[in-house]
């Protein structure tokens, strides 16, 4: 009665979709990055269901509210508690690396509330319109919303400066 679960999942995983080989971290797929986050505790949190964009980074914050703790200092991430911020106009997503090939292009992608995916990294940047194509299985030949581009731009200097304090004063 007294606790709080929270059920998520660091990452889903593909199954050859889009002929590509099975598991995760190839790519930036919904497949790959739409989990589930749930969190249970009916003494502490009212029924409901976000329907705006969230992220793992907003896991911390949200019980750092419902407990009426301070905020992490310069922490990513927002309350999911009702009515404690504005939604978001779009989550990021990174994949630095390749399983296979340490170079490969990091890639970047910016998902807004109104389902438009862009993903840059790649010689010609991709656009999805989540709604009309879930699966990702046709990009959508619309011109790339300029702001957009520049937020996942403005996303890729900001995750740069992170790591490179991280290794800094962690080690690579």
């Amino acid at each position: 009665r007294e606790m709080i679960f929270v059920l998520l999942s660091d990452h889903g995983d593909g199954f050859g979709e889009y002929e590509i080989e099975p598991g995760h971290g190839y790519s930036l797929r919904q497949n790959q990055l739409h989990v589930p986050i749930v969190f249970y505790g009916p003494r502490w949190l009212p029924r409901g269901r976000l329907t705006e964009p969230a992220s793992l980074v907003d896991v911390a914050p949200t019980l750092l509210d419902l407990f009426a703790l301070a905020p992490l200092p310069r922490a990513q991430g927002r309350s999911l508690l009702p009515g404690r911020h504005d939604p978001p106009s779009a989550v990021y997503a990174e994949r630095t690396w390749f399983l296979w090939d340490h170079r490969g292009p990091p890639l970047l992608a910016r998902i807004s509330a109104d389902g438009t995916k862009l993903v840059s990294g790649r010689s010609t940047p991709l656009l999805w319109n989540l709604h009309e194509s879930p699966c990702e299985d046709q990009a959508h030949a619309r011109s790339i919303d300029v702001d957009a581009a520049s937020e996942l731009a403005r996303f890729q200097r900001e995750q740069s400066i992170t790591a490179e304090r991280w290794e800094a004063k962690y080690g690579a």
